[in-house]
């Protein structure tokens, strides 16, 4: 299993960052308590103090303190520094492309990469058109959590930790935090992730491309994946001449099913690492980028003396990468956890 920081010295250093006013060695076998519940309804229990901590993503994180009780003074925990001592950062969500598009295709995904590198400073200075570019593509009803465009800073897009990494140059990333992922237990005989072997990272292929015959579909769950891609709604892009893509952002837990379901498969679908791992081989998907690195947050309206020992932490979702990833880093530092709701 991977070295995930950690012996309770680094977890020492990590609370120390934070502030606390005391950092003891007791790691062993001390507990926390942890609710599942939505990004907006762990923002409200932290607000009247139902929650000592909350694990949220940016740009949740930064919605809270810009727009949540502006009068609080946030206190934040970088879950990465407790992932990794040395800041390397774990890839929480990847770009996944259909076997058969990149063997058609082979320049398409090319053009996407050099296009990508525009999208972050694009979103940092048109927070109000990610606004609504996003909420264009979304299904009917339904508005982004990205709003409002307020909290969508230059600060918070930095800190989503957007940023294109081709698959093999992530490769040995992918097998530590896929390993220690697969070592968290999530009950009902779920499996957390699998094991992947080389055909899960892409490598640039050369080659011509077919005919273009028919439209292209992107789809992205909301979140930091919505502001990755809201440059290329925004822009129509399609690539390259006689290509033409649609751009959907969907509900984070129904973004699987753009993979498992025959009538709505995504040509191009951005999804959790853990996700991907458990579907590329059967439904016939490459991973060709990390989108989004290690941009989990552990948010406090207090200072707590004793870090996280005994102390109620809210998670968006079981089996999610943020609650299996805070798992990982439970576990490597000897505490338990008891699911409280």
């Amino acid at each position: 299993m991977k070295k995930l920081s950690l012996l309770l010295t680094m977890i020492m250093l990590s609370f120390c960052a934070f502030s606390f006013a005391s950092c003891k060695n007791e790691g062993q076998n001390d507990k926390v308590y942890i609710n599942y519940l939505s990004a907006d309804a762990i923002m409200e229990k932290l607000i009247d103090d139902t929650l000592d901590y909350g694990l949220l993503p940016e740009p949740a994180a930064s919605k809270l303190e810009e727009v949540k009780s502006e009068n609080f003074k946030w206190h934040r925990l970088d879950v990465q520094a407790m992932y990794d001592g040395q800041n390397a950062s774990y890839p929480q969500a990847v770009l996944m492309v259909k076997n058969s598009v990149l063997s058609d295709y082979p320049m398409l995904v090319e053009n996407v990469k050099l296009k990508f590198s525009g999208n972050v400073d694009w979103a940092k200075n048109n927070a109000v058109d990610v606004i609504d570019r996003v909420n264009s593509v979304m299904p009917n009803g339904q508005t982004t959590s990205l709003e409002p465009a307020k909290a969508l800073t230059s600060n918070s897009i930095d800190k989503s930790k957007i940023y294109w990494s081709d698959a093999l140059a992530e490769k040995n990333a992918v097998h530590s935090y896929l390993s220690s992922m697969i070592d968290i237990g999530i009950g009902m005989g779920i499996e957390p992730a699998k094991a992947v072997d080389d055909t899960f990272f892409y490598s640039a292929s050369q080659g011509t491309n077919k005919a273009f015959e028919k439209p292209f579909s992107f789809v992205v769950p909301d979140g930091a994946p919505a502001v990755a891609i809201a440059k290329f709604i925004n822009d129509n892009q399609n690539f390259e001449d006689g290509a033409e893509f649609s751009y959907s952002v969907v509900n984070a837990n129904d973004i699987t099913s753009y993979v498992t379901s025959a009538d709505k498969r995504a040509d191009f679908v951005i999804m959790p690492i853990n996700a991907a791992s458990k579907l590329y081989k059967n439904f016939q998907y490459t991973m060709v980028s990390v989108i989004t690195h290690g941009n989990l947050y552990l948010m406090s309206k207090k200072v707590n003396a004793s870090g996280l020992k005994d102390k109620k932490i809210g998670v968006p979702g079981e089996g999610m990468v943020p609650d299996l990833t805070l798992k990982m880093v439970l576990q490597s530092n000897k505490f338990n956890w008891e699911i409280i709701g």
